[in-house]
Parts: C-alpha cells; sequence; structure tokens
C-alpha cells in the first residue's frame, strides 16, 4: 500500500498520459471519494481512456496506462431485473430504452453473459458493469441467451433470488430468419437458410440453434421452475413494435419505476441488419475506446441494406414445423400472440 500522495501523482501521471486535463484526480477524490480509497492495481500491457465517474452508462472513474489500472473503489448495485431472451426479439430495442429513464442503472454492456459465459470471472467482476448503489431505483441487464440456458437460469435463481425477468418473444419464424441474418453478415454460416433449417429440422443441428430458440413453451417452463409469476414479465415483440408506450410503460410498471416517462425515440428501430464495409476491421476495432469504436463502426456498416425476402416455401415448411409449438405456447402463458396459430405470421 503507498501513501495518499503516491496514490494521487500515480493517478495524475496516468491521467496525463491520456491527456485528460478536466476533472482533475483531486477533484474527483474531493468531491466524492477519499484519497484512501483510490486503488492501484497490476493488470497487464491494456490501455484504455478514462471514463468520468458520473457519465451515463459508465462504472465509475477508470483510469489506465499500459501495465496499471488505477480506479475509484465504489459499492457496486447487483441487477433487480434482467432481460433475459429472445435473442432477435426486441431485447436490444428494449434496453436503450430503459437506459435512457433517469431511475433505471442499465449494466455499461448490454449483454454481460455472466451466468451464462463469464460465471467464474466472480461477483466482483460483474458488479464492476453497474452503477454504484442507491443511484437508481431500478438496476439491470439484458442478455438473451439466458432464458435458452437452464445453467444461466440456475445461477440467476441462486445469485439474484429477487430479480424479475422481463421476456420478449417474437415469430419463431421471423426471429429465426433474423437472427441467422445476424450471423450471415458476420460469417458465422455460410450455408443458404433453407438448407440450415432443413437440417435443423433433420436432427442435425444448425450453427446456433435458430429454430430452437424460438420453441419457447420449455424455455418458459424452465423459467416458470425457478422464478414465482409474479416475478417473471412476457412482452411481444410485434406488440412493441405497433404500440411501443403500453410496452414500455408495461415494463417499467413491472420494475418499478415512473411509466409516465418517454424515452426518445421509443419506437425507433434498434439493432437492425446492417452490412459491414470490412468484417476484418469490425473485429480489430472491437479492441478499441468506445469513441474510436463507434467512429470506425460509422464508416464500416451499410444500414440502408435489407436481407432478402425469405423463401415461400421454407415460410411454409415452418409453418407446419411452428404449429403445435405454438398452440402449447398459447396455452402456456395465456396471451392473444400477434401470430397465427395455423401460419405465425403476423
Amino acid at each position: 500500500m503507498r501513501s495518499d500522495r503516491a496514490f494521487v501523482q500515480c493517478a495524475q501521471l496516468m491521467l496525463d498520459e491520456v491527456g485528460l486535463i478536466e476533472p482533475t484526480v483531486a477533484e474527483v477524490l474531493g468531491r466524492d471519494h477519499d484519497p484512501r480509497d483510490l486503488l492501484v492495481e497490476r493488470n497487464g500491457p491494456k490501455c484504455l481512456l478514462p471514463r468520468r465517474i458520473d457519465s451515463p452508462g459508465n462504472n465509475g472513474w477508470n483510469i489506465t496506462r499500459p501495465g496499471y489500472t488505477c480506479r475509484v473503489n465504489t459499492m457496486r448495485a447487483l441487477p433487480t431485473y434482467i432481460i433475459a431472451g429472445a435473442m432477435r426479439s426486441g431485447t436490444t430495442a428494449l434496453n436503450s430504452y430503459l437506459r435512457q429513464h433517469p431511475e433505471v442503472g442499465v449494466s455499461s454492456n448490454k449483454e454481460t453473459h455472466f451466468f451464462d459465459h463469464n460465471f467464474d470471472n466472480g461477483l466482483d467482476w460483474y458488479r464492476d458493469l453497474f452503477p454504484e448503489e442507491g443511484r437508481f431505483l431500478a438496476v439491470g441487464e439484458a442478455t438473451p441467451n439466458y432464458m435458452f440456458s437452464p445453467p444461466a437460469l440456475d445461477r440467476i435463481q441462486q445469485t439474484l433470488p429477487e430479480a424479475k425477468l422481463v421476456v420478449m418473444l417474437r415469430n419463431p419464424i421471423d426471429r429465426a430468419y433474423s437472427h441467422y441474418w445476424h450471423d450471415r453478415v458476420r460469417n458465422k454460416v455460410s450455408a443458404e437458410f433453407d438448407e440450415v433449417v432443413q437440417n435443423e429440422i433433420n436432427g442435425e443441428g444448425s450453427p446456433d440453434a435458430y429454430l430452437a430458440r424460438g420453441i419457447y413453451r420449455p424455455q418458459i417452463e424452465e423459467i416458470s421452475r425457478r422464478f414465482s409469476s409474479d416475478s417473471v414479465l412476457i412482452q411481444i415483440f410485434e406488440e412493441m413494435a405497433s404500440d411501443p408506450k403500453i410496452v414500455y410503460a408495461t415494463v417499467c410498471r413491472f420494475i418499478g419505476v415512473d411509466d409516465t416517462f418517454i424515452p426518445d425515440g421509443l419506437g425507433d428501430p434498434v439493432n437492425k441488419y446492417i452490412e459491414f464495409r470490412s468484417l476484418a476491421a469490425r473485429n480489430w476495432s472491437r479492441h478499441l475506446p468506445g469513441r474510436v469504436r463507434n467512429l470506425i463502426g460509422r464508416f464500416n456498416t451499410k444500414q440502408e441494406e435489407t436481407y432478402p425476402e425469405m423463401d415461400r416455401a421454407t415460410r411454409t415448411r415452418l409453418q407446419e414445423y411452428f404449429r403445435d409449438e405454438n398452440r402449447r405456447l398459447d396455452e402456456l402463458i395465456e396471451l392473444e400472440l400477434p401470430w397465427d396459430r395455423r401460419g405465425l405470421r403476423p
């Protein structure tokens, strides 16, 4: 442990190296923290730009130079709600709307993947992704893979037994097609959609379970085994698209915040289909600071593109595939689904 003065000098040196002038370390410490709360950690040859302690979406003061991290040690909140799925069903849009709410704090990364891929990193790692305790009435994250992973649901129930789960469901045919093109432009799959889904129907599997993720009833049943009915909210993607105010207000009431707040851009498309001019540039830029990454992203994407319509014969085959599953889902959740029982078409 070094002296308080050494802490401040170390932090100021790091600030100088990245060119930050305002606010100074002394101002940060004097406003919110005792100098003894400033930690210096050895962390290898990684350098990040500093983040303001009071910036929306950022969780504390984080200043680094190669080999060291210098940050303010604060107690972070754990989630009171989780958007658990389904993938390609409006979870990114809902998370972006909630991020604007003055009573809601969200994780610095939309998808933390703590309960499915990063659980071994420990609870302190997870806490570090969230705002300080006491700042918000509700705190949450959105990792849509959770509802498809029973082990993740187990970990959520054991770690956050009081948390509420929000589940977004979408026409499973459209969900699968959107998911496929999301992977296709990222070179995760090269075969045509009809070939991929036929292989899955034949029991040969698919790169990312495009059809299995749309068989919702078993997933909802897994959630119901672990969480009480009053701690789970199911909403429909198509209803959020057609009447976003009602769905957004419903979610706000469920997580315990003001349901009259209207975020900017409510109802506008979020996380829509894009094509990359260079996939290599996209992958490389993911390791850069946020502002630089976003700048490269704007020049590297073509958002005006749209993926082609699904082949009619493929859609008909999937209508038959999902017909019984849709009926079973309808019986379970007792909601009026906007897609037809027979055809699953909006």
